[in-house]
């Protein structure tokens, strides 16, 4: 039979699509709602007739008697149940309604009301978990981020799950959840090549659950993995888009994903988000920290905090250990102020802090404490204010240990000083010593020229002119160190006087002419680019650049030639000297180059060796050229010749050039040099020294030096001796190896190609004879130093006579080993 429903009530019912029916006191169904029939897949005709537990299957029957058997007692029932029906292939969570229909006080039958909130459930239950995941302090960020992906493969019933950092047209895997790990984090995609492309475009979670079937189905992501289904969404960490959260799979959703889904997503990825950001921000701030507390212990920085309303002080953990107090020391307002050294620190730091208080200043003072443990420590003090109300409520500020600093900056004042001292002592005491031995060196000199003339005797104008030679070589040193000493402590004064310049260039060419013609070699002289010749400057001091250079060419050129070009014009108003001084000498190594002009530096020890010098001639041109506005440089090539180039600034004068006068004085000064050295005597070579063939010479004399070789030659002969003589320590082992007549060898240490040092340890060693092995040796050395002895002994040598030589004790020293 067919119930008649209240007809207002049944079109409420029906509009607001409820799911209800009417089932007789004996569980038989009279009426059905359509939207009732929908849920079930029927028409109305197939339940009217048909019992209520065949009708809902025998599962469902045995959850809904209990609550029938209540209704048909007269009481209205409600529940929520997960209840599965025969028609459905999951539970459904149901919220269940039964009013009994009484009819003259007896239940005749039950309105049944189904409300399925199966969805909204599945919601509830997913934000409980999702709150579970997120609360729980006992897993890291990782374990979070993959546990709630795990929640979205159930939540959207799909087996893989992502989240991506998008950089540029790259996705990169962050976090994966993969069937047996197919996708790990790290790997990296085209960005084009997946759904997300659409995500990031929308800018808004997006989805397909029939991939196939929609509008991406030519897309690359579906034409290489055959992915079905997709829900996504944009992920952004500090409110800048990170990159995308999102599930896929292979298989074809079963429905569409609705609005539950995209807010499911939306806050999945909301909370991920959320948690990233926060981490970066810990870790920002993580690092912010360390490298704070690494530059607070690195540069002795602590801070200070003074509460002025309360009258509380903090201090950091630095400005605990300036002060050298307990980790859990509180300072006090009132005494705090103690730890300043009375007097100035503490006056100052009181007079900063009022003053700060008063008118809002701040400080930067560097003070003095005394620390808890009575070190006196300096530091930097910096404070401000801050006001409220035009109140001072607080001071802050911090504390740096600067005592290494500033005792360091004491001690580097006081080293400067002293250092001053002993420059200017050094230079004092190299000029008087250099005027001190200039004047009788200057005697020397003048009485061998004097002699010069008048002696006719051929050997003694030879000793005399070796004499001079030496003497003038001395007077030569002892200039360059006067010279030194005066430009190290700045008291070099120019000359400002008006001189024709290349009337200086032609008569010291014209002196130094014939020395280079001696030695042969071609000088060639340039002096085309000359446009003005008078000048105002020091020309002794051009003379004197000029002089070193080409006295240095003349030295280490052997064969090829000296060229010298000179460029004079004005420029800026002011007369520019320009001149390159080459030659085809030894050239100097490149690596050598920046170091030519150091002062007491040469090339190479070897240099000094065999070509002697105190390294001083370049340092001085140097600091000449750089007094006369110049400078000096030079390009060099090893083994083929070097090129020195000096520029000089000097005054333009007007005075006209007398030719006539300027050729005169070129005259004379050729004149003179030829008058001079018209016979030169050259020194005396070994190979001219001749000896009785009868006498039987026992001595070798191993000496580089020829005016030295004739002193001590000299020397042997008032002893009854001769001797033969060795350039070098090569030469003496091929001289011992020759004859085995020598019984003592007179050996100097420094010389070229072998030095007396490596000479003498192959004698011992045998490598001239096992006879020589223990041949006396004395050494002959200017070395006097301390120490100086010691070598000469440990390297094999039986004696020691310094230079100059005295003759006695040389004649000493040959009676006990002859």
């Amino acid at each position: 039979m067919s119930v008649k429903i209240d007809s207002v009530l049944y079109k409420v019912c029906n509009a607001m699509r409820l799911m209800w029916a009417y089932v007789d006191k004996d569980l038989v169904y009279r009426e059905v709602s359509s939207e009732y029939c929908r849920w079930r897949g029927i028409e109305p005709g197939d339940a009217i007739g048909k019992n209520a537990q065949d009708f809902v299957g025998p599962e469902a029957a045995k959850q809904l008697m209990p609550l029938w058997q209540r209704v048909l007692q007269g009481e209205s029932v409600s529940s929520n149940e997960k209840i599965k029906f025969p028609h459905l292939d999951s539970l459904m969570f149901v919220r269940a309604s039964f009013i009994p229909d009484k009819t003259n006080g007896e239940v005749a039958g039950f309105f049944i009301f189904f409300q399925d909130q199966t969805e909204d459930n599945h919601t509830i239950t997913t934000l409980r978990r999702l709150h579970e995941v997120t609360a729980n302090q006992t897993i890291d960020l990782t374990e979070k981020v993959n546990q709630i992906l795990r929640l979205g493969c159930e939540t959207f019933q799909l087996p893989m799950a992502l989240v991506s950092h998008i950089v540029e047209d790259q996705y990169i895997v962050e976090y994966a959840n993969t069937p047996e790990d197919a996708v790990a984090p790290g790997t990296e995609f085209e960005l084009g090549a997946t759904y997300c492309v659409h995500t990031l475009k929308a800018n808004k979670p997006t989805a397909f659950h029939h991939a196939g079937e929609s509008e991406i189905s030519s897309h690359p992501c579906y034409q290489a993995f055959g992915l079905e289904s997709y829900i996504g969404v944009p992920l952004f960490v500090n409110e800048e888009r990170f990159g995308t959260l999102n599930f896929s799979g292979p298989e074809i959703h079963e429905q569409p994903f609705n609005h539950n889904d995209f807010e499911l997503i939306r806050l999945f990825a909301q909370w991920i988000g959320n948690e990233l950001t926060r981490q970066v921000a810990i870790k920002s701030l993580a690092r912010q920290q360390a490298l704070l507390e690494s530059m607070s212990n690195q540069a002795k920085i602590g801070a200070w905090e003074v509460d002025l309303v309360k009258g509380h002080i903090y201090w950091s953990g630095m400005t605990k250990k300036i002060h050298e107090v307990n980790e859990d020391f509180i300072p006090n307002l009132e005494t705090a102020i103690n730890f300043y050294k009375e007097g100035y620190s503490r006056d100052r730091i009181s007079e900063v802090v009022e003053q700060c208080i008063a008118s809002g200043d701040s400080w930067n003072e560097e003070l003095q404490l005394v620390t808890a443990k009575g070190n006196e420590l300096w530091v930097a003090a910096l404070g401000q204010a801050e006001y409220k109300d035009s109140n001072p409520v607080r001071l802050f500020g911090s504390f740096q240990d600067i005592d290494e600093r500033v005792k360091s900056q004491i001690e580097l004042q006081k080293a400067k000083e002293e250092a001053e001292a002993a420059a200017k002592s050094k230079s004092e005491f190299l000029a008087n010593m250099s005027h001190e031995i200039r004047t009788p060196m200057n005697g020397v000199l003048g009485m061998i020229n004097t002699m010069l003339p008048k002696e006719s005797d051929k050997q003694k104008i030879h000793q005399l002119v070796l004499a001079q030679s030496s003497a003038e070589s001395l007077l030569q040193l002892i200039n360059d160190i006067l010279d030194f000493s005066k430009v190290d402590a700045g008291k070099l004064d120019l000359e400002e006087i008006e001189f024709n310049v290349l009337q200086e260039f032609k008569k010291y060419f014209a002196t130094v002419s014939p020395q280079i013609k001696e030695k042969g070699l071609e000088l060639e002289l340039d002096f085309s680019g000359v446009e003005t010749c008078l000048v105002k400057g020091d020309p002794n001091r051009l003379r004197q650049v000029l002089s070193n250079l080409v006295g240095n060419a003349i030295k280490f050129t052997t064969q090829g030639k000296i060229k010298i070009k000179a460029v004079i014009q004005v420029v800026n108003g002011k007369t520019k000297i320009h001149c390159d001084v080459s030659d085809t000498g030894i050239g100097i190594p490149q690596e050598k180059v920046s170091h030519l002009f150091d002062a007491f530096t040469q090339a190479d020890a070897s240099t000094t060796r065999e070509y002697g010098g105190t390294g001083l001639g370049l340092a001085i041109v140097q600091k000449l050229c750089e007094l006369m506005g110049g400078m000096l440089d030079v390009i060099s090539e090893y083994g083929k010749g070097s090129t020195f180039s000096f520029d000089l600034y000097m005054q333009v004068t007007a005075q006209p050039v007398d030719i006539k006068i300027l050729n005169q004085q070129i005259k004379q000064a050729q004149e003179l040099h030829l008058l001079t050295h018209e016979a030169p005597v050259k020194p005396l070579k070994s190979a001219e020294l001749k000896v009785n063939d009868n006498e039987s010479i026992n001595i070798l004399l191993v000496e580089d030096n020829e005016i030295n070789q004739v002193v001590a030659q000299e020397m042997l002969k008032q002893c009854g001796l001769e001797a033969h003589i060795a350039g070098n320590g090569h030469e003496a082992l091929a001289a011992l190896k020759s004859t085995s007549q020598y019984k003592l060898i007179l050996m100097d240490c420094q010389m070229p190609q072998m030095d007396g040092y490596d000479a003498t340890q192959r004698i011992r060693a045998g490598e001239a004879g096992e006879h020589y092995s223990s041949v006396p040796i004395v050494a002959l050395t200017a070395h006097a130093m301390k120490g100086d002895k010691e070598k000469c002994l440990n390297a094999g040598m039986n004696d020691y006579v310094s230079k100059p030589i005295d003759s006695a004790l040389l004649a000493k020293v040959l009676n006990n080993y002859l």
